[in-house]
This record gives structure tokens, sequence and C-alpha cells, in this order.
């Protein structure tokens, strides 16, 4: 296999898509900002220990 050729060629299609890659990840980390935001109540809510007598 040539490796060199594969490695050069994931290089220019990398670079030829690189506005729509840079888009997906912004997305991507608003999308989990969000969920997480959305989640925090639920996560961060503590029940308090049962008292017993």
């Amino acid at each position: 296999m040539d490796f060199k050729f594969h490695l050069e060629n994931a290089w220019r299609i990398t670079i030829g898509n690189i506005a729509s890659l840079i888009l997906m990840t912004l997305a991507m980390i608003v999308a989990s900002i969000l969920t997480l935001g959305i989640l925090a109540p639920v996560t961060g809510a503590v029940t308090p220990p049962v008292q017993s007598e």
C-alpha cells in the first residue's frame, strides 16, 4: 500500500472541506453546551438524606 498517496489524498480532502468541518465542530460544541445546560439542574439535584428516628 502506498501510505504517502493515502496521506496526501486525505490531507487534500480535509483542506477542501475545512469550512464545513469547522462549522460542524462548532455546531456540536453548541449542542453539547445546550444539552449540559438543560441537564445541569437534574444532575445537580441532591436528594437530602432520609432521617430515621
